[in-house]
């Protein structure tokens, strides 16, 4: 199992849609599982200092690429941004 707990940062909580500064995140296995404004222990955990830096669990899940009228990243190398724009149409 991996397992990391970070500190020292702030955290963009989805919840309260606001930054929360001072909290320890406990992420096991790609999932986070604790979130306290305590200390955490994490066992093994590795720790992370993210002292001037913000944690957002979960945005790299939560957006989309509009404009991507394919899901092959390599049949769309030459085609021009517009035309993809102009092809949302159809």
């Amino acid at each position: 199992m991996t397992s990391y707990l970070s500190s020292g940062g702030r955290l963009l909580d989805p919840r309260r849609d606001e930054f929360v500064e001072g909290v320890e995140v406990l992420i096991e296995d790609g999932l986070v599982q604790e979130v306290s404004e305590r200390p955490i222990k994490g066992g093994s955990a590795q720790r992370i200092n993210l002292a001037g830096h913000t944690l957002m669990p979960g945005l790299i899940d939560a957006h989309i690429h509009i404009v991507l009228t394919e899901v092959n990243l390599q049949q769309l190398s030459g085609v021009p941004l517009t035309l993809l724009a102009a092809d949302l149409g159809n």
